[in-house]
């Protein structure tokens, strides 16, 4: 399965950054989830003391910015359900 060109990532409010990706074909179900399309929405809301946004900034450019890589994630297991 191919590797979606965004990734998921996340920040806390004490400078913690940390990043998933998922596969290519859930892309639109995590645009849903995160940025609203299609109504709804999580992107900005802090959740646990996380706010999660999607990125179109590969990998290896996320940990070069600090980040760390959690793993790979499906819609069914984000972070914040």
């Amino acid at each position: 399965m191919a590797i979606a060109s965004s990734v998921l990532q996340a920040v806390d409010n004490y400078n913690g950054k940390r990043f998933w990706t998922f596969d290519a074909n859930q892309l639109r179900d995590f645009m849903a989830a995160v940025d609203g399309i299609g109504g709804g929405g999580i992107a900005g809301e802090v959740i646990n003391g996380w706010r999660y946004h999607l990125t179109a900034k590969p990998p290896k450019k996320m940990e070069e910015l600090g980040f760390t890589f959690m793993g790979h994630i499906s819609i069914s297991n984000v972070p914040w359900k």
